[in-house]
C-alpha cells in the first residue's frame, strides 16, 4: 500500500489519542482515526475511482449503517433479477450486510496492495465512515450518489459504548461509562467528532440534494415505508407496488437481521468481532436506560451549541419518534408538506409539549391551512 513508508512518517507526526484505553487514535484534519484506518483512507483517496452510477453510503459510527446497507443492497438487487422474497432473503441470510456492502477504509483499502475494483459490475455499492472532507475527489466530482444516515447523539453514544465493550474480556469488565462519555463529548473516538462529521454531510446535502440524501435513523424507525420509498426513488429504483415495499422492509428489518443465524454466530473477519455485536436493541431512546440526567443535559447543551443555525435537529426528532410510537399520529403524512419542510429546514414538531397534547387525539396540525400557507410563504407571518 505504501512501499516507500511515507504514510508511516505522516502517522508518526500526527497528534495521538486513545479510546477505550487501548484503542490508539491519530488525528488528521480535525478527525480521529485508528492508524490502520487512516492508512486505508489515504490509499482510498489515491486509488478509488468513482463511477457515475456508484452508490456510496456514509455514516458516523453506530448510527444505523448496517440496516442502511441491507436496505440499499436489497433495493438495488431488485433490478438484478430474482424477486425480493426469495433471492434477497437468501443473500442476507447467507452473509452479514457488511459482506455485501464493503466499507472502503475498513474492508477494501486495508488490503496490500490495494485491490483493483475496475472489474466490479455496475452499479457498485460501497460504504464509508470517512468525513466528507476526507472522501476521494472522484466521489465528489462524479455523478455518483451518496446516502448518509445519522442518529440522535445520545443513542449513538450508548450504542457505541455497548459495541466496544464486546471487545473487552470478562476480567476487564465494561469500560467506565463516564470515561467513554467524556471522550465522546470531546470528539475523541473513531471518525469523530460526531457533530463535525454530521454537519459536513448535512451542509453538502443542502447544497446538492440531487447527489446526497440525508436520512435520520429515527425517521426510518418511525415511518419505514415512506422513508424506504424515498430512498428507492433517490436511487432511481422506485417500487411498483406497496406489497413489494412491505416485503423488502420485513426482509431487512433489524429484528430479522438480528435473528439470522449468520448474525448470531458469525464473526467479522476484518476486526475479529462477533456479528451479534452489530445488532443490539436498535430502539429509539434507549439512552434513558444508561445515561445519568447530568449526562443527558450536558449532551443536549453540546448538541444545541454545535447544531445552532444549521437547520438540523437531532434531539426533538428522537423525542417525537418516541412519543408518536403507537399513537397512530403521523405528522409527516402529507407528501407535499414533507417536501416543503425538508427544503425549508422548518420543524413543526419541535415543542415536546405539543406532541404530548396531541398524542392519541387524532389531531394533525400539519394539515392546518394556516400552517400550509406559512410554509408556502403566502400566509400571515
Amino acid at each position: 500500500m505504501d512501499p516507500d513508508g511515507s504514510t508511516k512518517i505522516v502517522l508518526d507526526q500526527l497528534p495521538k489519542g486513545s479510546f477505550f484505553e487501548n484503542l490508539d487514535l491519530v488525528q488528521r484534519d480535525g478527525f480521529w482515526y485508528r492508524p490502520r484506518h487512516l492508512e486505508a483512507a489515504i490509499a482510498c483517496y489515491s486509488w478509488f475511482d468513482a463511477r457515475d452510477d456508484d452508490v456510496i453510503l456514509a455514516s458516523s459510527m453506530k448510527t444505523g449503517s448496517n440496516w442502511l446497507k441491507a436496505l440499499c443492497f436489497s433495493i438495488m438487487q431488485r433490478h438484478c433479477g430474482g424477486d425480493v422474497g426469495a433471492k434477497n432473503e437468501d443473500l442476507l441470510a447467507r452473509h452479514h450486510p457488511s459482506f455485501h456492502v464493503r466499507t472502503l477504509e475498513v474492508r477494501v483499502y486495508t488490503e496490500n496492495p490495494p485491490p483493483d475494483l475496475s472489474g466490479m459490475q455496475s452499479p457498485r455499492l460501497f460504504h464509508t465512515h470517512l468525513p466528507y472532507s476526507a472522501l476521494p475527489e472522484s466521489i465528489k466530482k462524479s455523478k455518483c450518489k451518496m446516502v448518509y444516515i445519522t442518529r440522535n447523539p445520545k443513542d449513538t453514544f450508548v450504542s457505541m459504548w455497548h459495541f466496544f465493550n464486546t471487545r473487552r474480556t470478562p476480567e476487564q469488565g465494561s469500560y467506565p461509562l463516564e470515561d467513554a462519555f467524556e471522550s465522546f463529548c470531546n470528539g475523541v473516538f473513531h471518525f469523530g467528532p460526531f457533530f463535525d462529521h454530521v454537519l459536513q454531510y448535512w451542509n453538502q446535502s443542502l447544497k446538492m440534494p440531487h447527489k446526497i440524501l440525508f436520512l435520520k435513523y429515527e425517521d426510518l424507525r418511525r415511518n419505514p415505508k415512506d422513508q424506504v420509498k424515498r430512498l428507492a426513488s433517490f436511487l432511481g429504483k422506485p417500487f411498483a407496488d406497496e406489497e413489494e415495499v412491505e416485503e423488502l422492509i420485513r426482509n431487512c428489518s433489524l429484528e430479522r437481521l438480528k435473528n439470522l443465524e449468520v448474525n448470531k454466530k458469525g464473526v467479522d473477519p476484518w476486526i475479529d468481532m462477533p456479528y451479534s455485536a452489530y445488532f443490539r436493541k436498535g430502539v429509539v431512546g434507549d439512552w434513558e436506560n444508561v445515561l445519568t440526567p447530568e449526562m443527558s443535559q450536558r449532551l443536549d447543551q453540546i448538541t444545541s451549541m454545535k447544531l445552532e443555525g444549521s437547520g438540523l435537529d437531532l434531539v426533538q426528532d428522537a423525542t417525537t419518534c418516541k412519543k408518536l410510537k403507537g399513537s397512530g399520529l403521523d405528522l409527516e403524512h402529507d407528501a407535499t408538506t414533507c417536501v416543503k419542510l425538508e427544503r425549508s429546514g422548518l420543524d413543526l414538531v419541535h415543542d415536546a409539549v405539543t406532541i404530548m397534547n396531541l398524542e392519541g387525539s387524532g389531531s394533525d396540525l400539519v394539515h392546518n391551512e394556516i400552517t400550509c400557507m406559512k410554509l408556502e410563504g403566502r400566509g400571515p407571518a
